[in-house]
């Protein structure tokens, strides 16, 4: 698990594009559900409320995408909903992914297969 320069700006970047696309996901959400008033645009709390949904969803189905490709279940997107446990996932899940060439967590889980039962 050595920490590389490379790991470190590949994770930075992975961070930033993840949180730009929800901030993008967010504000189009917003125009959509926004209603046009004399002035500008106008959107009420519940309207808000629901383009905050539109966001966080957006964010489960892209970390469930990437879940178990770095050693997690799909469902543990889910904890994204959580608040503090989300920013600990997010940023797991993330590191995982700039580590994805190294693969560290994927050294023997110490998981006993049908196969290996069998042939004893």
């Amino acid at each position: 698990m050595l920490l590389t320069l490379r790991k470190l700006l590949r994770f930075t970047a992975y961070l930033l594009v993840f949180g730009l696309g929800l901030v993008v996901v967010a504000s189009a959400a917003m125009r959509l559900l926004a209603t046009r008033t004399g002035g500008g645009l106008s959107i009420t709390p519940q309207r808000a409320v629901a383009a905050q949904l539109i966001s966080l969803l957006a964010g489960i189905l892209t970390l469930r995408a990437i879940a178990s490709r770095v050693g997690y279940r799909p469902v543990d997107a889910l904890w994204l909903v959580v608040p503090i446990v989300n920013l600990y996932i997010i940023i797991v899940l993330l590191w995982r992914v700039a580590s994805l060439p190294d693969a560290y967590w994927n050294q023997g889980d110490g998981r006993v297969t049908q196969s290996q039962v069998k042939d004893s």
